[in-house]
């Protein structure tokens, strides 16, 4: 059975428009500021960049800790990772207990 491709949004949402001469037009409207296709994609590749340097959990924990004091810029997030001051905002891993048993629950076997 084939398997769709990994859906990656910023693919089908950013870069298609900027592989179609559309870079610069208007992609993201906020009373704040406009920011184009191509700058859009900036953005988008910096938060990646942190992702493949730090890892998706303590990316995630930094924006917890961002969030919390009203530091949210691209920035501030960077910096958070980069003195490990998202350390404290870090999940718990999930207690290894056994899978929840319930009538409503069908479980793997009852798809096809």
């Amino acid at each position: 059975m084939p398997y769709p491709r990994a859906y990656n949004a910023t693919t089908d949402m950013v870069d298609a428009h900027i592989a179609a001469g559309r870079g610069d037009k208007p992609a993201f409207v906020d009373p704040g500021e406009t920011l184009s296709y191509a700058g859009l994609a900036e953005r988008t590749n910096r938060v990646a960049n942190l992702f493949r340097t730090y890892g998706i959990a303590r990316l995630e924990a930094a924006s917890r800790r961002g969030n919390t004091i009203g530091a949210i810029s691209y920035g501030s997030i960077a910096s958070i990772l980069k003195h490990g001051l998202d350390k404290a905002f870090a999940t718990e891993p999930a207690p290894d207990t056994p899978p929840i048993r319930h009538g409503n629950i069908r479980g793997s076997g009852y798809f096809h």
